[in-house]
């Protein structure tokens, strides 16, 4: 039996990603007569980090010992992680429950010559995340220098300015951004600090606790 993790990593990219990646890990099994038993999907989730929801599920049913024995098919080593500690921890711990790792696209040997080849490619893959990482980041500090829109949630006041996506302009529709202005002559630095703190509390995400782990 097999079970089949899968993910993509970007808002920008969809399920036909997915469907891609599983296409080609039933392709894999029906080679190879294999049964497929469970699949996991991540979607819009980085590999940089272990905290994805689908991953730690198959981490807990692992812990649960309902995988024993199975195949871990995913489409490609950087589906899995972006984080070669992580790759080392996670390979480990499957292991400890008789649960081989395979790529559907890159076929590793087995033995000493399959460890050498993956520790390399594990290698890649965290250098391609993190210079990705830097590279956008620059890219987003020199927008921001610019004064333009850097993409994400729209700072609470503001809108997109309809004849120019890369410009934040007022908005003018929004009453309690005029409330905050027009009462600012008449208050003190205090209410309008209590002010812009209550609107934090409301529109910022909730906060998420981190995920079980197995121990490093």
């Amino acid at each position: 039996y097999a079970i089949i993790y899968a993910r993509f990593s970007s808002n920008n990219q969809n399920e036909i990603s997915i469907t891609g990646q599983l296409d080609a890990c039933f392709a894999h099994c029906e080679k190879y007569n294999i049964k497929v038993k469970c699949i996991y999907v991540d979607m819009a989730q980085t590999a940089k980090f272990d905290n994805r929801v689908a991953f730690q599920k198959l981490n807990a049913d692992v812990l649960e010992e309902y995988h024993n024995g199975c195949r871990m098919l995913v489409y490609a080593n950087n589906r899995f992680a972006r984080n070669r500690a992580d790759s080392v921890l996670y390979r480990g711990f499957y292991e400890r429950f008789g649960i081989m790792f395979d790529s559907v696209t890159e076929i590793c040997p087995r033995g000493q010559d399959g460890m050498f080849i993956t520790s390399i490619r594990e290698v890649m893959d965290q250098y391609y995340s993190e210079n990705l990482a830097q590279n956008v980041t620059r890219g987003l500090l020199q927008r921001a220098k610019m004064c333009q829109y850097t993409g994400g949630m729209v700072t609470y006041g503001y809108k997109v300015n309809p004849n120019d996506p890369n410009q934040l302009v007022i908005d003018e529709e929004v009453s309690l951004s005029k409330a905050l202005v027009a009462s600012s002559s008449n208050n003190s630095c205090d209410f309008l600090i209590n002010a812009l703190a209550i609107l934090i509390l409301c529109f910022s995400p909730p906060l998420k606790l981190h995920p079980f782990s197995p121990q490093r």
